[in-house]
């Protein structure tokens, strides 16, 4: 059974062995390694997962205030526990102003089980801060996604594509080949005009699930605007984009839509090549 992970940052070869006594004595499955300096424990955080660190605030090199604000720059870092012989309040507020989780009096750490107990406690917080921090990057991404989609079809929206041509993400083959094909409903005001926008919705509706499913799994398929779509295929040439455009025409020209009391197919699709 793997044990509880921590790091050591203690110069000091007495208080050393004192620490590690204490953590020992716990009969808790602990693994410590043991450094003297603060360079020494960022090469053995780079190098080893570590659950929880335990720091001296003064060391030889680098305080804990020095080493703190290092560690806090990657998210990942461990929760790190300050401990020291001053129990002075400016060390106290320097420690947990840069990122220590708790501030423990040297003499406090060595008695019975309260270095272990605020070991565990730095773990909780630890553990409550990552999930938080993964509910809000899960949040933020589904925000992105959102604010590229369009509402009522589900395609992409303009903003995506504006975004795509913008930082030039269009995968080309090794010819340098992409095609965009832009639809446009012909009549559609008047299907609006004549039976109502929740049948012009469904039109749409209808219209984005056949992209859907004619778009292949690297293809881009957006709602432009109103009636419009765009579709971008990466790595097809123009003879593919006219070959696959013309069946998609087919198959919107086919759909079996129902106004009203009246039901018919719909060939209310136009498309046009355009060399360039």
């Amino acid at each position: 059974m793997t044990g509880t992970k921590i790091l050591l940052v203690e110069d000091d070869p007495g208080h050393q062995h004192l620490i590690s006594e204490s953590l020992k004595s716990t009969q808790r499955q602990v693994e410590l390694q043991v450094v003297s300096t603060g360079r020494a424990a960022l090469r053995a955080i780079e190098n080893s997962p570590f659950d929880c660190v335990l720091m001296d605030f003064n060391l030889p090199d680098l305080c804990a205030d020095e080493l703190l604000p290092i560690l806090a720059k990657d998210e990942h870092s461990p929760p790190v526990v300050v401990i020291s012989s001053s129990r002075d309040q400016d060390t106290v507020i320097k420690s947990m102003r840069n990122g220590s989780v708790d501030f423990l009096p040297k003499m406090e750490a060595l008695e019975n089980d309260c270095l272990w107990h605020c070991v565990e406690t730095a773990l909780g917080k630890h553990r409550e801060t990552q999930a938080d921090r993964r509910k809000t990057e899960r949040r933020m991404e589904q925000l992105a996604r959102l604010a590229e989609q369009d509402p009522l079809t589900g395609l992409s929206n303009r903003r995506c594509l504006d975004r795509l041509f913008e930082k030039r993400r269009i995968t080309r083959d090794r010819r340098g080949c992409v095609s965009v094909i832009m639809l446009d409903l012909d009549h559609f005001k008047h299907i609006n005009d004549t039976h109502g926008h929740d049948c012009g919705d469904r039109i749409l509706r209808a219209v984005a699930d056949v992209l859907r499913d004619c778009a292949g799994s690297k293809d881009v398929a957006c709602r432009y605007g109103g009636e419009e779509f765009v579709i971008i295929r990466p790595a097809t040439s123009f003879v593919e984009a006219v070959h696959w455009a013309e069946v998609l025409r087919k198959k919107v020209a086919g759909l079996d839509s129902r106004f009203g009391d009246r039901r018919g197919p719909w060939d209310g699709l136009a498309w046009e090549k355009r060399d360039g």
